[in-house]
């Protein structure tokens, strides 16, 4: 197995790395936490160690650095410092990071922790496509940084607005109409709708026009993830549709096909409120980036909608 440690140390590197070794592991070493993704995109290894305090970058910010990266969210980062602070475990859990030792504990706790992590994660299943969202060549680590905390920044913006929704003291329909609108600026679907086992509701916003067989198609398709995830079987007549929006349902525009279909529960306190669902004619609108805002907003809405309950009728009653 590849191991990669960081730590600005050198005797607590050099004697690291002869028990790694020892135990027939490969080491790479890492005086710093720049040299230390720097040396993960390098080269990819297997399982990474990090001292927290560490000059030029943090383990904290490495840590959020490697599991940012799709490759790096698949590989198990270990944190092993001289400090066993509430806040440091907090913020070594809180950046990604799958496991806490001290220093004390270098030796065979280390390895049997090593050993248990690389068996929750299958390497073999590491695609050549999957070790290609590297690092592109002459990027800076510290640049890297910049993305990071920008997009860290976004989402955080992103939750402040949908939860800045449910402040406000609006009414439910109000309020699913305006996080609707919200959605949409950060995703270009056509049709989204919050169907809600609540108050057996679905609140459809439509961004274009549609034909009405595409918005069927959309409602019917949005009942029965519904009904699939709360375990009922609901029909359309006994559910109440509630369409808003700019867009409007028009057999006069040609047919479409959904390429693009997120669905998504929303759960608030252990249960299941409804799901949101958004489709788009064109292939592609819900992956990567967009995937991962929606999927960060998820938990705000499902809090301002729980907010907005005030007579539930859960599915099946």
């Amino acid at each position: 197995m590849r191991i990669l440690f960081a730590d600005d140390s050198a005797t607590v590197r050099t004697a690291v790395a002869e028990i790694l070794r020892e135990a027939g592991h490969e080491v790479v070493l890492a005086a710093n936490g720049v040299d230390a993704v720097a040396a993960f995109f390098d080269d990819p290894p297997d399982v990474v160690l990090l001292d927290l305090y560490m000059p030029r970058l943090t383990g904290w910010v490495a840590c959020r650095l490697i599991k940012d990266d799709p490759l790096g969210e698949r590989t198990p980062v270990l944190v092993i410092t001289g400090v066993d602070g509430p806040e440091d475990r907090y913020w070594a859990d809180e950046s990604g990071a799958d496991g806490f030792l001290t220093k004390d504990e270098i030796g065979e706790p280390l390895l049997a922790r090593i050993h248990a992590l690389s068996l929750s994660r299958a390497l073999s299943e590491l695609s050549a496509e999957e070790r290609s969202q590297r690092m592109p060549e002459g990027d800076d680590v510290l640049a890297r940084v910049c993305d990071v905390l920008d997009r860290k920044l976004f989402e955080a913006t992103v939750v402040n607005e949908i939860t800045g929704i449910g402040i406000r003291g609006l009414e439910a329909q109000e309020a699913l109409a305006q996080m609707l609108t919200a959605l949409r600026r950060l995703v270009a679907y056509d049709l989204g709708a919050f169907a809600l086992a609540v108050d057996r509701s679905i609140t459809v916003r439509i961004a274009r026009r549609v034909p009405g067989r595409a918005y069927d198609d959309f409602l019917t398709m949005t009942l029965r993830r519904l009904n699939d995830l709360a375990g009922a079987a609901l029909g359309r007549d006994e559910v109440a549709v509630t369409m808003i929006g700019d867009g409007d349902v028009d057999d006069t525009v040609p047919q479409v096909t959904w390429q693009s279909i997120h669905v998504q529960p929303l759960v608030a306190r252990g249960r299941l409120l409804g799901v949101v669902c958004l489709a788009a004619a064109a292939p592609g609108i819900f992956e990567g980036s967009s995937h991962r805002t929606l999927r960060t907003a998820g938990p705000a809405m499902a809090a301002v909608i729980d907010g907005c309950d005030r007579s539930p009728s859960p599915l099946g009653a």
